[in-house]
């Protein structure tokens, strides 16, 4: 390794969760040997005791690929994701770090511009993102991208990461910020993403986005569910609690972040009172994000645009804003720092 580090050649841990992936796990393998062909990595296969023979499957790659390449790490049953990367973590010999998935949305063609993005840019961390052009998403249905819009949205304007895509999980690192990183994160499971890329943007560390088209698994189901959904609102929460930064700025109206969260929390506070319901959330989040600016121009905006349902997730979303907007009376200057 100190031979390899003199030559100033990097190493790459891929490590990829897995659990009840037989029928993608040699395929993804394959197509990570394929695209990395004059790179140096191992790949790094945290196995939850899957029941349906997943570990029986990368055994046999150990045998194709040899087992310094291929590491199997199996734990006995399903700990959570943010523990999987924890666990692959102490085993990595890389100096970079790539999670990604095992069911094929993550294709590993985008490995090489992951990598060229950091020697370009230095960065500390390269994530993938289907928000910005070239990016995108195949084979999801409407309710799965209002979901993963929705999360986007409400992130996005509750915490302000500074990178287009918080829910993401295919990520490069750099080993030392990863280590960080997990040490001070608290989440399980789909929420860890989140609370990973939030952390690092507080903290400083330089992060790039890559352009990636998501494509939905092949074989398998998805393991998302409403209890997924009811963690990553929680963690949303969570981080809005404890998480800072100096100051946000729109316009020439300033609030320090401590400002703009605690109107945030009397408005969602306020939300609880008027009796609007979880499924309305994404109503509410707009209207933070609304009373932070006192945009009135965005508010009329929302009340007429024909998109409305669907930023809303709600049928009900021009009514809620309506009763939103009366009960707070939004819309002048002179509540800027109340």
């Amino acid at each position: 390794m100190n031979d390899r580090r003199s030559k100033g050649i990097d190493k790459y841990s891929l490590i990829i969760p897995t659990y009840n992936e037989r029928l993608n796990i040699a395929l993804i393998v394959y197509l990570v040997f394929k695209h990395l062909k004059d790179v140096d990595f191992e790949v790094i296969i945290v196995d939850d005791g899957s029941p349906d023979g997943t570990q029986d499957v990368v055994k046999q790659l150990q045998d194709v690929y040899g087992e310094d390449r291929i590491l199997l790490r199996a734990r006995p049953r399903k700990m959570g994701l943010g523990t999987a990367y924890a666990h692959g973590l102490k085993h990595a010999s890389g100096d970079f770090i790539v999670i990604m998935d095992a069911d094929l949305s993550h294709h590993p063609k985008y490995l090489p511009s992951f990598i060229k993005r950091q020697n370009e840019t230095s960065a500390n961390i390269v994530t993938g993102t289907r928000y910005v052009k070239g990016g995108g998403v195949h084979g999801w249905n409407l309710m799965r991208k209002l979901t993963s819009r929705g999360a986007n949205v409400l992130a996005q304007t509750f915490l302000w990461p500074g990178v287009s895509d918080l829910t993401g999980s295919f990520r490069l690192y750099r080993k030392s910020v990863l280590e960080d990183l997990i040490n001070s994160c608290v989440s399980k499971g789909y929420v860890f993403q989140m609370e990973m890329i939030v952390r690092a943007s507080r903290k400083g560390y330089h992060i790039e986005e890559v352009p990636i088209t998501f494509v939905d698994r092949v074989f398998g189901s998805s393991k998302l569910g409403g209890s997924e959904i009811v963690e990553y609102l929680k963690g949303l929460v969570y981080l809005l609690l404890t998480t800072d930064r100096a100051s946000v700025v729109y316009g020439d109206i300033e609030f320090t972040w401590k400002e703009t969260r605690d109107r945030c929390i009397r408005l969602a506070s306020s939300l609880h009172t008027l009796g609007i319901l979880p499924g309305d959330m994404m109503a509410g989040a707009v209207l933070c994000m609304l009373n932070i600016r006192l945009d009135l121009a965005a508010v009329a905006v929302i009340l007429s645009h024909s998109e409305a349902k669907f930023i809303s997730m709600d049928d009900q979303f021009a009514g809620i804003v309506s009763r939103l907007l009366n009960h707070f009376q939004i819309g002048g200057r002179e509540d800027s720092h109340s």
